[in-house]
């Protein structure tokens, strides 16, 4: 299907624009985000994931030690949205994976999780899909970290059980 590049601006410029609460402070963003596009930006679609690649590189060393900041993990799992709408699918599964291990007890990580597992499916790599999602059912089922520190949190808990029972 074809990629409109607004979308993806539109959706995440909408990401960032949300305020982020945690106890007494509410905060905001803004964000500056860039496109590339054929043929400005390269004549193949290699040369647009590596430029994609080369986004990411430089996402990791812009956020490198700064993972305490509330909105870091946040912009991880929008970075991932975006690669998946660009079909740059090894930097969406990075990103992902950013999200859900450097913040391993976050409410929304079964939701990121799954999102590894689609990327995984859109790129046609079943067996990385079915490992992944494996690895999902177990990594937040009942008596883990994760569902210890979310039992309290229905969303999170409802959300985690809907998605096990579509990976039985």
């Amino acid at each position: 299907r074809p990629i409109n590049p607004l979308n993806i601006f539109s959706a995440a410029n909408t990401a960032a624009a949300l305020p982020i609460e945690s106890g007494d402070y509410r905060l905001l963003l803004t964000a500056s985000i860039g496109i590339s596009h054929s043929p400005d930006h390269g004549q193949s679609a290699q040369e647009l994931l590596r430029r994609a690649e080369a986004a990411m590189t430089r996402a990791k060393e812009f956020y490198k030690g700064r993972e305490n900041e509330p909105h870091v993990r946040d912009v991880w799992e929008a970075m991932g949205g975006a690669f998946m709408e660009l079909q740059a699918y090894d930097q969406a599964v990075d990103s992902f994976r950013l999200a859900i291990d450097k913040w391993p007890l976050h409410p929304r990580n079964p939701e990121v999780h799954q999102k590894i597992v689609n990327a995984f499916e859109s790129k046609g790599d079943t067996d990385a899909a079915d490992d992944e999602a494996a690895k999902l059912v177990v990594r937040y089922a009942p008596g883990t970290d994760w569902y210890r520190a979310n039992e309290m949190n229905q969303d999170a808990i409802d959300l985690q059980n809907r998605i096990n029972e579509r990976m039985i």
